[in-house]
């Protein structure tokens, strides 16, 4: 229907999620395939907040696919845009999530890092979600050192 009407962000957010509903199902390729579309239409609308956040999506999606590098290619993507326009709190989650991939390739000195940039931030903030769960991920990451 969006395509139709020539509405651009209609169509890349309702593509968007298709793909979030997919990911839910636990159908990743589906997901990964959804929110590329999607970032290709936000890719032509010039949007790097709207394209920042296909990239996270897309990032969760291979990560769950334990396709560690590309996942960690798009977080840093996303931490680029994030700190270009002085989003800390996408800063912080995008932190979180580059940590958790070093967390899964069992890189805990990167892992920890980027954790704690992650609290910091959160802490300094006021985000208390994202505060709770870098110390959780924190916890997490010294647990499996046997710390």
């Amino acid at each position: 229907m969006f395509r139709e009407m020539g509405d651009k962000l209609g169509e890349a957010i309702t593509t968007s999620t298709m793909g979030s509903l997919h990911y839910l199902q636990g159908r990743l390729v589906e997901a990964v395939s959804q929110h590329e579309k999607s970032l290709e239409i936000r890719l032509a609308l010039r949007n790097k907040r709207l394209i920042a956040n296909s990239n996270n999506s897309i990032g969760l999606a291979l990560q769950a696919q334990d396709q560690w590098a590309n996942a960690l290619a798009k977080y840093e993507a996303v931490l680029e845009v994030y700190r270009a326009f002085h989003n800390r709190h996408g800063e912080a989650i995008a932190l979180c999530n580059i940590g958790n991939v070093h967390r899964s390739r069992g890189k805990w000195t990167e892992a920890l890092a980027e954790q704690q940039t992650s609290l910091d931030i959160s802490s300094k903030r006021g985000f208390r979600h994202t505060e709770s769960v870098a110390r959780q991920n924190i916890g997490e990451i010294l647990s499996w050192q046997g710390k």
